[in-house]
């Protein structure tokens, strides 16, 4: 999946689990004050303008194994209460 325009998740509760493996993000994408609580698979996913995840809760599995972030990845404030991989990522 490509998403061509901004992609803005602002403050969105995922409540099940989240497959954004191998999604193109072209433009910026914003998930500051998402709640994923359950897995959130990032795995190949590819930012390639700014990726807002600040203040992002993360309550499961955080994947970002081989994410490609070729701009801005902002994660200040954001919590991992579950485990975090990014094993690859750039």
């Amino acid at each position: 999946m490509i998403f061509r325009q901004d992609a803005d998740f602002d403050s969105t509760k995922f409540r099940g689990f989240v497959n954004f493996q191998e999604v193109v993000f072209n433009n910026h994408t914003n998930f500051e004050g998402t709640r994923f609580k359950e897995t959130a698979n990032f795995t190949q996913t590819v930012f390639k303008k700014t990726a807002n995840f600040s203040k992002a809760n993360f309550y499961a599995i955080a994947d970002f194994r081989e994410t490609s972030f070729t701009s801005t990845a902002d994660m200040r404030g954001a919590e991992f209460k579950g485990s975090f991989s990014s094993a690859g990522t750039v």
